[in-house]
C-alpha cells in the first residue's frame, strides 16, 4: 500500500488524538515521571486553543501521526507545537512539517518563526535551519529543563 503523508487544518474532533500524540511524543524524551505529570497538562490543547491559533494535523493516509501548532503575534509566529508519534520519529515527518510551516509563513508574509524546543530536539531544529537567539527560558514546571529559544528566518 502506498503511503500518502499530508497536512491539513486540525478539527475539534481530532483534539483527543492530538493530545494523545502530544503526551506520547513528550514521553519519548528521557524526563522524570514527576516532570511529565506536571508538564503534559500544560502543553495539551483544547477547543479554544484551536480556535485562537493555527493547528495542523499530520496524516499518513488516514492515520493521524503528528500535530503542528502556531501562534501569530506581531508579524511573527511562534511554533508552539511540533509533535510526532514516537514510532514515526526519525522518519521524515518532522522535516516535512518544517517545510510545510515555512511555506505557510511565506504565504502569510511572516518573517520569523520562534520556538522553544525540548532540549533533546534542539539538534533537529538546528539541522532544519533554526538558529539560537541567546534567550533562555525556565520551564513552567519546578525543576524542569531550561529551554533555548530558536528562530527560523524566512
Amino acid at each position: 500500500m502506498e503511503r500518502c503523508m499530508h497536512i491539513e487544518r486540525s478539527t475539534e474532533e481530532e483534539i483527543p488524538l492530538i493530545n494523545s500524540i502530544i503526551e506520547s511524543s513528550k514521553r519519548y524524551w528521557d524526563y522524570s515521571e514527576s516532570y511529565l505529570q506536571a508538564a503534559i497538562p500544560l502543553i495539551q490543547i483544547d477547543a479554544s486553543w484551536l480556535q485562537e491559533r493555527l493547528g495542523y494535523s499530520i496524516f499518513d493516509s488516514k492515520e493521524l501521526i503528528g500535530f503542528l501548532g502556531v501562534e501569530e503575534e506581531h508579524g511573527s509566529w511562534t511554533l508552539e507545537h511540533l509533535w510526532v508519534s514516537p514510532n514515526r520519529i526519525r522518519s521524515g515527518v518532522g522535516r516535512m512539517a518544517i517545510d510545510f510551516i515555512m511555506k505557510e509563513a511565506k504565504m502569510f508574509d511572516v518573517a520569523m518563526i520562534y520556538l522553544l524546543p525540548d532540549p533533546p530536539a534542539e539538534g533537529f531544529y538546528l539541522r532544519q535551519g533554526a538558529r539560537l537567539t541567546g534567550k533562555v527560558v525556565q520551564s513552567r514546571v519546578k525543576d524542569g529543563p531550561l529551554f533555548h529559544q530558536m528562530v527560523f528566518k524566512i
